[in-house]
């Protein structure tokens, strides 16, 4: 018989909230990812160089890739998997034979090529060698030409000097002439050819076989080439960092600065670099050079941006030996621009976002967009910007910090200095009319020339959400730079609710601040009073009403009493804001009563509307929500008879919340839909997203589960479309808890599988270990438990303490039910040597002994014996390798069993002995009763009658004295069975 000591949980639902730890860690600036809390009112490495001795440029062999390289992992993996052999009766596979590998200055092409390499060969998958050559394409070595490089490759592959021709037809042809005769000896070649200029350098020393591997890198694009590309892009901040680390230990083992203690230091030390390899490696050099020399110093040097580069070259501190210069590198990539490309590498750096669109380009150099779009794809072939796009789809152009460092210096020499004063003038000028033209759209007015007008409201908003950054860092730059305020003026002024909208911190607050005392000195007495609106605003929505109501308060006993009426009502307005923030709800309403006053008075609907809208926010706080709903209802009808879609969807907004604290629950849905639905018209997906969130806060209070969970996922999709992972996992988890709500398991096992992708790539560990846990734990409740196992197992993979063991917890209850899996048991089968194929990774020993155990018992039920006999071996070698001699015993027993099955009774007897010598050693008598009689039983069945008589006595007096009389009997009963001459039953047994 067979042992099963295991935990179980009993069949039925598990209740609780499965998804407790289905989150996201918050972020730096105490921010959790996802959607915002409902809003109650809408308010108005390229690596130095190895020297080489070689005297013909090209090396038989490899030059070593540095000592430090490290990272890089998805690209060393593409790269190997170009390199092995597929092995089909030649050494390679057919197919392009050429991966061509492209990146800006100092990326770490050359390192990645090497490295790959390195591992290629030394996996001896290039029976006829590598060789390299240095094309010299970027440097101040004159470039080698096709001829002169396969006259050098000959050579590293053996032929003598005389025996390579001298022309270059004759030599071109000579090479591909000998690697033909390498191909077809089955000897390929590994040909790194590094630095090439361009495709026309590199095309001529190509292989016309397709049995060996060309790798190629260039600061260029090589697009024409018949070839694989690969982009090599910066390091993450996390490689960057061991970049540093393992630079250190190469040199000095024992250098305390690439420590565990250090590693935040190291890591901000990276950051600095902006994950350039060049730059990681010059700084590495630097600390080598000086083992004394503190992190802090070099991290207080490199913080101020304008000395950064000169930190990163010798003359900044790094001394002789440092390697290539940061700046030398970009030099070589400048001096190959002409001077159109010349003069828009050097303006795009005057743009202070981080990034920017072809038409913003074009506004910097004052030519031609679709001009600007091909200088664009130029800059982006030698690498010195990079093509990228935002979540929605928009095409942007960034540079590196360093290189917009590097592209700076170059805009501030003596003969460019006029060119940034003209390219700033003209980038804000077309911020400037950007920003009217969402006013205009927004607003229903006719201040903008047609041909500058957005199409729709849609793409106005969106336009302000993909600008955000670059808008606000625009207006920082104009109130910055003498002479451009009034252009920063303009920005806030017509994008002062849009900006509000998008940002709810204090980076707001600062650039308001900053104008308004720009436009104490600068501005006009109804610019003062815009920025002064800006700035109250501002602080309320950064949770600082007080300061809002304060400084507002002053600025309206102070108004000049010959000032214009909309004048003191847009600091009302304001002031209506800030008090209702500030919970002082009565003075809010007075002031949005007063505001009404005037704007009706001088014929202003759209104003007008606004305060109604900021007085129905106001009565409601104060807890009117009768009158709350009557005044929203007046606004929404106010929206209606202006045709302004997108107000009345913020008026609807703002009218469901107020019918919803009145407990008018069928109305306030109605509402919310309705303004989601109009939200989503307009384009604004933050809209959405607030009218979704309540929505669904409702529709869970009342019980109307489904429904809710259906408004959560449709937030969840909105998030996706923004390039919000961690957002959309969050609310998936609220849409999980809806539909656990509602029992609806399989929709629970759904949402879990998206969340723990996404959680997966933000490298959220517990988040994706309790997807799955999630997941398993619905897939129990559908019995469904092959399917839950390999969910489970991941959740034990991925978790850690109290986590971990609930989900072993539900893992031994599913391997519990697979055990007793009938009609099913092949599946049962497959998913728990699945599951114990995972455990394996994190060398979860035990865990992995129970699923095997499991396993193997289900095959030798079914009759695969052998199969049973290998998982239980190796469940008894995985629970002895753990010290865990118990469960050891168990596995073994069960293996003796199977192996009797088999008819070999000479291993199910030593299996079965160490298991009873385990029991003994213990003190565990039930155990060695059961062990004494499976050995009986395996005794009888290899023909050994008497000892199986003596063993299964043995066994029965253990039983007796157990008080296990019934136990006792049938094992008496077997033993006169043997006696008799009755055959053993290989599957006989008592109860477990």
């Amino acid at each position: 018989m067979t042992k099963a000591s295991e935990q179980s949980l009993a069949a039925g639902h598990i209740q609780g909230d499965v998804f407790q730890f289905f989150l996201t860690r918050e972020d730096a600036g105490g921010r959790r990812g996802g959607v915002p809390a409902a809003r109650t009112e809408h308010l108005s490495t390229a690596v130095p160089r190895t020297a080489r001795s070689h005297p013909s440029g090209a090396v038989p062999g490899l030059p070593p890739p540095p000592a430090a390289f490290t990272g890089r992992r998805a690209e060393v993996r593409l790269l190997l998997d170009f390199l092995r052999p597929a092995r089909t009766g030649r050494e390679h596979q057919p197919g392009v034979p050429v991966m061509a590998l492209a990146g800006m200055a100092g990326v770490g092409k050359s390192a990645l090529a090497l490295h790959a390499a390195g591992e290629a060969v030394a996996q001896g998958w290039f029976r006829g060698g590598a060789v390299f050559v240095d094309l010299h394409g970027h440097g101040p070595a004159a470039r080698v030409e096709p001829e002169a490089a396969a006259a050098q490759l000959l050579r590293s592959l053996g032929l003598h000097d005389d025996d390579v021709p001298s022309g270059p037809d004759d030599v071109l042809t000579a090479l591909r002439r000998h690697l033909t005769v390498l191909d077809r000896a089955a000897s390929p070649v590994l040909v790194v050819l590094d630095n090439a200029f361009d495709a026309g350098q590199v095309a001529p020393l190509l292989p016309a076989t397709r049995f060996h591997r060309v790798l190629i890198t260039s600061r260029h694009t090589l697009s024409t080439l018949d070839a694989r590309l690969l982009d090599v892009k910066v390091m993450e901040s996390g490689e960057g960092a061991r970049v540093i680390e393992r630079a250190l230990h190469v040199a000095r083992r024992s250098d305390p600065r690439g420590s565990g203690a250090q590693r935040a230091t190291v890591a901000r030390l990276a950051a600095l670099c902006g994950g350039l390899p060049l730059a990681l490696l010059v700084i590495a050099a630097i600390l080598r050079a000086d083992p004394e020399r503190p992190l802090t110093d070099l991290i207080e040097e490199l913080t101020d941006a304008r000395e950064r580069l000169e930190a990163l070259s010798p003359e900044g501190g790094g001394g002789p030996g440092t390697g290539p210069a940061v700046r030398a590198a970009f030099d070589l990539s400048y001096q190959h621009l002409g001077p159109a490309l010349a003069h828009a590498f050097r303006v795009m750096a005057v743009h202070p976002g981080p990034d920017l669109a072809a038409e913003a380009v074009a506004a910097l150099t004052g030519r031609p967009v679709r001009e600007t779009r091909r200088t664009l794809a130029e800059l982006a072939r030698a690498h010195l910007v990079e093509r990228g796009r935002t979540p929605g789809g928009l095409e942007r152009w960034s540079m590196h910090d360093l290189v917009r460092l590097y592209a700076r210096e170059r805009g501030e020499e003596p003969e460019y200095r006029g060119e940034r004063d003209t390219a700033l003038r003209r980038l804000l000028t077309f911020y400037a009319w950007r920003a009217a033209a969402v006013r205009c759209q927004v607003e229903h007015l006719d201040n903008v020339p047609a041909e500058k007008r957005f199409t729709s409201t849609a793409e106005a908003l969106a336009w302000v959400e993909e600008e955000y950054d670059n808008i606000t860092a625009c207006a920082r730059l104009a109130l910055d730079s003498e002479g451009h305020e009034a252009a920063a003026f303009d920005l806030i002024r017509n994008l002062a609710t849009q900006l509000v909208q998008w940002e709810s911190g204090e980076e707001l607050v600062t650039l308001t601040r900053l104008a308004l005392e720009r436009a104490a000195t600068g501005g006009d007495a109804h610019t003062r009073l815009e920025m002064l609106s800006a700035h109250g605003v501002a602080l309320s929505n950064a949770d600082r009403p007080l300061e809002a109501v304060e400084i507002l308060r002053a600025a309206l006993g102070a108004a000049d009493p010959g000032a214009e009426p909309e004048q003191v009502a847009m600091i009302r307005v304001a002031l209506g804001i800030a008090c209702k923030a500030a919970g002082r709800y009565e003075e809010s309403a007075e002031h949005s009563r007063a505001a009404i006053a005037v704007y009706s008075g001088i014929g202003w609907p759209r104003q007008r509307q606004w305060a109604l809208n900021n007085l129905g926010n106001a009565l409601r706080g104060a807890g009117r929500h009768t009158e709350s709903v009557d005044v929203h209802q007046r606004s929404v009808r106010a929206c209606r008879e202006l045709g302004d879609g997108y107000m009345e969807a913020k008026a609807l907004y703002n009218l469901a919340n107020a019918l919803g604290d009145a407990g008018r629950f069928e109305e306030s849905t109605a509402a919310f839909r309705r303004s989601e639905v109009l939200f989503r018209a307009a384009g604004d997906k933050s809209g959405q997203i607030h009218a979704l969130s309540n929505l669904a806060g409702y529709l869970g209070e009342a019980g109307r589960h489904s429904e809710a969970a259906g408004a959560w996922l449709a937030i969840a999709d909105l998030l996706r479309d923004a390039g919000d992972p961690a957002g959309e996992a969050n609310v998936l988890a609220s849409a999980g808890r809806e539909l656990q709500s509602a029992a609806d398991w399989a929709g629970v096992v759904g949402i879990c599988r998206r969340a723990a992708a996404l959680l997966r790539a933000l490298d959220e560990r517990a988040g994706e270990g309790n997807a799955w846990a999630s997941a398993a734990a619905a897939l129990w409740n559908q019995r469904r438990y092959a399917a839950a196992a390999v969910p489970c197992a991941r959740a034990v993979l991925l978790l850690e303490g109290e986590q971990q063991e609930e989900a072993v917890r539900l893992l031994a209850g599913i391997r519990a039910a697979l055990g007793r899996e009938e009609s099913a048991r092949d599946d049962a089968i497959d998913a728990l040597l699945a599951a114990a194929a995972l455990l394996r990774r994190k060398d979860l020993r035990v865990h992995e002994g129970w699923l095997r155990n499991s396993a193997g018992l289900l095959l030798e039920k079914g009759g695969r014996l052998k199969e049973s006999a290998y998982q239980l071996h190796r469940a008894a070698d995985l629970f002895g390798q753990a010290g865990e001699l118990h469960m050891r015993g168990c596995a073994l027993n069960n293996l003796g069993v199977t192996l009797r099955g088999m008819e070999r009774y000479a291993a199910s007897e030593g299996a079965i002995r160490e298991d009873l010598g385990i029991c003994r050693a213990a003190g565990d008598e039930p155990g060695e009763a059961l062990s004494l009689f499976n050995l009986a039983e395996t005794l009888a069945g290899a023909g050994e009658t008497a000892a199986a008589v003596a063993t299964g006595e043995l066994a029965a007096a253990l039983y007796a004295r157990l008080d296990r009389g019934e136990d006792a009997e049938q094992v008496r009963t077997r033993v006169g069975e043997y006696a008799s001459g009755a055959p053993a039953d290989s599957r006989a047994g008592l109860p477990g």
